[in-house]
């Protein structure tokens, strides 16, 4: 999903929101883990009783499992990356809960480049090129948002912010 935030294509500069899908949230994750654990422990149980111990251990290390596998799709959905493009340079900052890295590019030499898939089951790059540095964001937005995001970051990046008016200083 992309947010676009504070775009002045007058100016050149902006900024894009680049958050994964998330269909659902972790409290749906929870009913889901509920409702598994509801339909399987009551038959390990009967099991047990019935004199197959072994089947209740499974059946707690297939929760364990669910709850492990929803808990790491959940925390991987939270990753967020922001792409400022200021008058002088382009940063891509990005985290899940607060912000765990910063790339600073020069916006003068910048590039946008939108690398297609190699086979049918890759997915495409979107990079951002500048002074022999090279930025990939957007791993987790479909080849269809790359394609966007790089024709609006493609557009915005060709503009180069415009000199003042009258000889004025810009500050």
């Amino acid at each position: 999903m992309i947010v676009h935030d504070d775009i002045d294509s007058q100016r050149g500069t902006g900024r894009f929101i680049l958050r994964p899908q998330r269909s659902a949230t972790w409290r749906d994750n929870l009913l889901l883990l509920g409702a598994v654990a509801v339909a399987a422990v009551p038959v390990a149980v009967a099991w047990t009783i019935a004199g197959f111990w072994p089947v209740l251990p499974w059946c707690g290390l297939e929760l364990g499992l669910l709850a492990a596998g929803l808990y790491s799709v959940s925390r991987s959905l939270l990753a967020r990356e922001v792409v400022i493009v200021g008058a002088d340079e382009i940063v891509i900052e990005a985290g899940h809960r607060e912000l765990e890295r910063r790339f600073r590019l020069g916006r003068a030499w910048a590039s946008v480049i939108l690398q297609p898939a190699r086979r049918a089951v890759d997915r495409s790059r979107l990079i951002v090129r500048s002074h022999g540095r090279a930025v990939e964001f957007g791993r987790f937005l479909t080849d269809d948002e790359r394609i966007r995001l790089a024709a609006d970051l493609k557009g915005l990046v060709a503009r180069q912010p415009h000199a003042p008016e009258n000889g004025a200083v810009a500050r």
